[in-house]
């Protein structure tokens, strides 16, 4: 992990996360990171010092993650979708069974949309419930 302070004009390691292909990054209203790889995600408290895993509840490959309103945290797996409202330290399932949540997303008014690996968007029936 490396971090910029000025811009990106220079960077900095701040630290070294392994055995693992992240391809997402992300950052919440409370300055936590979120780095979000095939079978892990990954949250920091330090500003990208240490890292540690925010699994907990979550079950299948992991494909998609978004931070909604009020900093609830969504994530798409192989197996359906999932919401962490503690930052993810736990996470409940909104959906099982559902196969693949290719992407997730919460609008301001607080219906969440996604779209699974059939390519067929769908919404929650009411904003800020599932």
């Amino acid at each position: 992990m490396l971090i910029s302070t000025d811009n990106g004009y220079s960077w900095i390691r701040t630290s070294n996360v392994n055995h693992q292909y992240y391809d997402n990054i992300y950052t919440n209203s409370t300055g936590s990171i979120f780095i979000l790889g095939s079978d892990s995600l990954s949250r920091s408290d330090d500003n990208g010092v240490t890292f540690s895993s925010t699994n907990n509840g979550l079950f299948g490959d992991l494909y998609s993650f978004y931070i909604g309103n009020n900093d609830h945290l969504f994530c798409g797996t192989s197996h359906g979708l999932y919401r962490s409202i503690d930052n993810g330290e736990s996470w409940q399932p909104l959906l099982e069974n559902i196969g693949i949540v290719n992407s997730v997303i919460q609008t301001n008014n607080g219906y969440v949309y996604f779209v699974k690996d059939n390519s067929v968007i769908y919404r929650s029936r009411q904003a800020n419930a599932f």
